[in-house]
Protein backbone atom coordinates (compact mmCIF):
# COMPACT_ATOMS: atom_id res chain seq x y z
CA UNK A 1 0.00 0.00 0.00
CA UNK A 2 2.82 2.40 0.86
CA UNK A 3 4.45 1.59 -2.48
CA UNK A 4 1.23 2.52 -4.29
CA UNK A 5 1.08 5.86 -2.46
CA UNK A 6 4.69 6.61 -3.35
CA UNK A 7 4.08 5.64 -6.99
CA UNK A 8 0.99 7.87 -7.08
CA UNK A 9 2.89 10.80 -5.53
CA UNK A 10 5.79 10.43 -7.97
CA UNK A 11 3.38 10.18 -10.92
CA UNK A 12 1.49 13.27 -9.77
CA UNK A 13 4.72 15.21 -9.31
CA UNK A 14 5.88 14.18 -12.78
CA UNK A 15 2.59 15.31 -14.34
CA UNK A 16 2.72 18.65 -12.55
CA UNK A 17 6.32 19.15 -13.65
CA UNK A 18 5.48 18.34 -17.26
CA UNK A 19 2.63 20.85 -17.23
CA UNK A 20 5.02 23.59 -16.10
CA UNK A 21 7.36 23.02 -19.02
CA UNK A 22 6.34 24.95 -22.10
CA UNK A 23 7.83 23.80 -25.34
CA UNK A 24 7.32 25.62 -28.60
CA UNK A 25 8.19 24.03 -31.90
CA UNK A 26 11.10 25.31 -33.93
CA UNK A 27 10.92 26.79 -37.43
CA UNK A 28 12.49 23.58 -38.75
CA UNK A 29 9.85 21.43 -37.04
CA UNK A 30 7.11 23.74 -38.32
CA UNK A 31 8.38 23.42 -41.91
CA UNK A 32 8.58 19.62 -41.58
CA UNK A 33 5.01 19.46 -40.25
CA UNK A 34 3.90 21.75 -43.07
CA UNK A 35 5.47 19.44 -45.63
CA UNK A 36 3.61 16.46 -44.17
CA UNK A 37 0.32 18.38 -44.20
CA UNK A 38 0.89 19.50 -47.79
CA UNK A 39 1.73 15.95 -48.88
CA UNK A 40 -1.50 14.77 -47.27
CA UNK A 41 -3.78 17.57 -48.48
CA UNK A 42 -2.60 18.20 -52.02
CA UNK A 43 -3.71 14.81 -53.42
CA UNK A 44 -7.01 14.95 -51.53
CA UNK A 45 -7.91 18.41 -52.81
CA UNK A 46 -6.27 18.13 -56.23
CA UNK A 47 -4.77 21.59 -55.77
CA UNK A 48 -1.92 22.22 -58.18
CA UNK A 49 1.62 23.04 -57.12
CA UNK A 50 1.18 26.43 -58.79
CA UNK A 51 -1.96 27.20 -56.75
CA UNK A 52 -0.18 26.26 -53.51
CA UNK A 53 2.96 28.24 -54.39
CA UNK A 54 0.87 31.24 -55.35
CA UNK A 55 -0.82 31.30 -51.94
CA UNK A 56 2.61 31.89 -50.41
CA UNK A 57 2.72 35.04 -52.56
CA UNK A 58 -0.79 36.16 -51.60
CA UNK A 59 -2.46 34.95 -54.78
CA UNK A 60 -5.41 32.88 -53.63
CA UNK A 61 -7.14 31.14 -56.53
CA UNK A 62 -10.86 30.83 -55.91
CA UNK A 63 -10.92 27.32 -57.40
CA UNK A 64 -12.66 24.58 -55.46
CA UNK A 65 -9.39 22.61 -55.27
CA UNK A 66 -7.52 25.53 -53.67
CA UNK A 67 -10.32 26.23 -51.22
CA UNK A 68 -10.54 22.58 -50.18
CA UNK A 69 -6.75 22.41 -49.89
CA UNK A 70 -6.90 25.25 -47.35
CA UNK A 71 -9.70 23.44 -45.52
CA UNK A 72 -7.57 20.31 -45.31
CA UNK A 73 -4.49 22.20 -44.07
CA UNK A 74 -6.38 24.22 -41.48
CA UNK A 75 -8.21 21.10 -40.31
CA UNK A 76 -4.91 19.28 -39.89
CA UNK A 77 -3.57 22.28 -38.00
CA UNK A 78 -6.68 22.25 -35.79
CA UNK A 79 -7.66 25.78 -36.75
CA UNK A 80 -10.97 24.77 -38.31
CA UNK A 81 -13.32 21.87 -37.76
CA UNK A 82 -14.11 19.41 -40.55
CA UNK A 83 -17.33 21.35 -41.04
CA UNK A 84 -15.26 24.38 -42.08
CA UNK A 85 -16.26 26.27 -38.95
CA UNK A 86 -13.38 28.10 -37.27
CA UNK A 87 -12.29 26.51 -34.01
CA UNK A 88 -11.03 29.67 -32.38
CA UNK A 89 -10.18 28.08 -29.03
CA UNK A 90 -8.05 25.45 -30.70
CA UNK A 91 -6.52 28.00 -33.10
CA UNK A 92 -5.34 30.15 -30.21
CA UNK A 93 -4.06 27.09 -28.41
CA UNK A 94 -2.12 25.99 -31.50
CA UNK A 95 -0.73 29.50 -31.94
CA UNK A 96 0.84 29.24 -28.49
CA UNK A 97 2.94 26.26 -29.66
CA UNK A 98 4.50 28.11 -32.60
CA UNK A 99 8.07 29.40 -32.53
CA UNK A 100 8.27 32.31 -30.09
CA UNK A 101 8.68 34.91 -32.83
CA UNK A 102 5.39 33.83 -34.44
CA UNK A 103 3.12 33.58 -31.39
CA UNK A 104 2.14 37.25 -30.97
CA UNK A 105 1.75 38.07 -34.68
CA UNK A 106 -0.35 34.93 -35.19
CA UNK A 107 -2.62 35.74 -32.26
CA UNK A 108 -3.07 39.29 -33.59
CA UNK A 109 -4.00 37.92 -37.03
CA UNK A 110 -6.46 35.48 -35.46
CA UNK A 111 -8.01 38.33 -33.45
CA UNK A 112 -8.34 40.52 -36.54
CA UNK A 113 -9.79 37.75 -38.71
CA UNK A 114 -12.19 36.63 -35.98
CA UNK A 115 -13.52 40.18 -35.74
CA UNK A 116 -14.14 40.67 -39.44
CA UNK A 117 -14.99 37.29 -40.99
CA UNK A 118 -18.49 35.99 -41.43
CA UNK A 119 -18.94 32.40 -42.48
CA UNK A 120 -21.39 30.72 -44.86
CA UNK A 121 -22.46 27.14 -45.62
CA UNK A 122 -19.47 26.31 -47.86
CA UNK A 123 -16.86 24.69 -45.63
CA UNK A 124 -14.04 24.98 -48.19
CA UNK A 125 -14.84 28.64 -48.84
CA UNK A 126 -14.91 29.41 -45.11
CA UNK A 127 -11.47 27.88 -44.55
CA UNK A 128 -10.10 29.62 -47.67
CA UNK A 129 -11.37 33.01 -46.49
CA UNK A 130 -9.76 32.46 -43.09
CA UNK A 131 -6.45 31.42 -44.67
CA UNK A 132 -6.57 34.42 -47.00
CA UNK A 133 -7.41 36.74 -44.10
CA UNK A 134 -4.44 35.44 -42.11
CA UNK A 135 -2.18 36.14 -45.10
CA UNK A 136 -3.58 39.60 -45.76
CA UNK A 137 -3.34 40.55 -42.09
CA UNK A 138 0.39 39.79 -41.91
CA UNK A 139 2.01 38.44 -45.11
CA UNK A 140 5.43 38.20 -43.46
CA UNK A 141 4.11 35.81 -40.83
CA UNK A 142 2.14 33.56 -43.20
CA UNK A 143 3.18 29.97 -42.75
CA UNK A 144 0.37 27.77 -44.04
CA UNK A 145 1.83 24.97 -46.15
Amino acid sequence: MAANNILFAVSLLLLLTLNLVECNITEKQMKAAGKLIKNNCQPKSKATEEEITNMQKGIFSDSKSTKCYVLCTLTNMRVVKKTGEADWESAYSQAMTLPDSRVTPTIKSLDNCKAKLEFNDDKCDNAWRLGKCIYEDNPGNYFLP
